[in-house]
């Protein structure tokens, strides 16, 4: 609680102000990276520094070249409420005009702080798997499955909802990012569909649509 006081002790209305927990990497680098089915051919997700002033950027290159395409992503700042306090923001791109027989390297973040390098190739076929209401305090069942679908060749996956437990809580996220991000499934893309889940504690579910790059909020 926040006051002003004179010198003859007048005070004056209380204002309530809550502070954030910035969830920036030691080195300031982008992460929680995820590839998600959304508008385009190929989304791509992520976090970063909270308080960082530079603007995130996605930029790709067929593999083996360094003919480097820049795109600017949308970005906007999280807060996180359930357990304590916490902020980061979450970007988000997606890639048109890209060839189904190449395989393309691409890096998240900006200038001095990007992540490292990271490949991806758009996939045909219809070999999918589905996943839903997985959300859990004990991920060992759900970690198994998904170190099968790692290795199972799938073109792309769907996660049918109640992913995570609640929206407002970073934590929860940040299991669902160890289940669901590249350093998981590589660049498999997912089509996540909204539960009830979604909307706990973020009440337009902005947070999903944010993290998982929707087309629209609370879609």
């Amino acid at each position: 609680v926040v006051y002003a006081k004179d010198s003859e002790g007048n005070i004056s209305f209380n204002y309530k102000v809550s502070s954030y927990e910035n969830q920036a990497q030691a080195d300031g680098k982008p992460y929680g990276i995820i590839h998600s089915f959304s508008s385009g051919q190929k989304s791509i997700s992520w976090f970063s520094d909270a308080a960082g002033e530079e603007e995130q950027v996605l930029q790709y290159a067929p593999n083996g070249t360094e003919e480097w395409t820049t795109v600017p992503a949308k970005t906007e700042l999280r807060t996180f409420v359930t357990g304590k306090n916490q902020a980061a923001k979450v970007s988000s791109v997606a890639l048109t005009g890209l060839d189904y027989d190449t395989t393309y390297d691409y890096r998240v973040g900006c200038e001095g702080k990007w992540s490292d390098v990271g490949s991806f190739k758009l996939r045909g076929g219809s070999k999918f798997f589905v996943l839903g209401d997985i959300q859990a305090e004990d991920l060992t069942n759900i970690n198994a499955i998904m170190d099968n679908v790692k290795e199972g060749g799938f073109s792309f996956g769907l996660q049918t909802g109640d992913a995570v437990d609640n929206a407002a809580s970073y934590s929860g996220w940040m299991d669902i990012i160890s289940l669901f991000g590249t350093e998981k499934l590589g660049d498999i893309d997912m089509l996540h569909v909204l539960g009830n889940h979604e909307y706990a504690g973020d009440g337009d579910a902005s947070a999903a649509a944010a993290i998982y790059n929707l087309p629209t909020k609370g879609a």
